[in-house]
């Protein structure tokens, strides 16, 4: 139990700075549930919350939405929307077919919804700069762009050519 009300189920995923789990929040809602290794005062810990800070009012179709974040025994706790797995997962998937990849026409859409939410976040001068496969989740056949530990503003300082002209 994390936060007194998401009951911890089954961990889908990890990696060097966290693990995800496959949560149940109040009213039997099913949600994925990120804890940070790390604690809040270090540099991994810091970014991803101030990448949280960054997104908390995005609203785009194809952006993975945050639901809640918090600190929790010096550790950082995000409550997101669950997904059925990533666009790596996809792949895995159709090469236990005996495809040799994901269907041209399937992948063409999911990176059609990738770009949208890129541009989502440029048009809001955020970057994501991490894309990846595993960062690119699936729900219900369409992507959702997800994980903004290495998310920025874009810099407000003008080119030298913006300048000359």
């Amino acid at each position: 139990m994390v936060g007194g009300a998401y009951r911890l189920e089954k961990r889908i995923g990890s990696g060097a700075f966290g693990e995800v789990w496959r949560a149940t929040a109040p009213g039997g809602v099913e949600v994925a549930v990120k804890i940070i290794f790390r604690p809040l005062d270090n540099d991994e810990a810091k970014s991803e919350l101030q990448a949280m800070e960054l997104i908390k009012t995005l609203r785009h179709p194809f952006l993975l939405q945050t639901f809640a974040f918090w600190s929790e025994q010096d550790r950082l706790i995000i409550v997101m929307q669950l997904a059925d797995g990533s666009l790596r997962d996809r792949l895995k998937q159709c090469k236990k077919l005996r495809l040799t990849g994901i269907p041209v026409k399937e992948l063409l859409g999911y990176f059609h919804e990738a770009g949208e939410a890129l541009d989502y976040l440029h048009g809001r001068r955020l970057l994501h700069r991490d894309i990846k496969p595993d960062n690119i989740l699936l729900l219900e056949h369409h992507a959702l762009l997800a994980d903004f530990g290495l998310a920025r503003l874009m810099s407000t300082r003008r080119s030298r050519s913006e300048e000359r002209r």
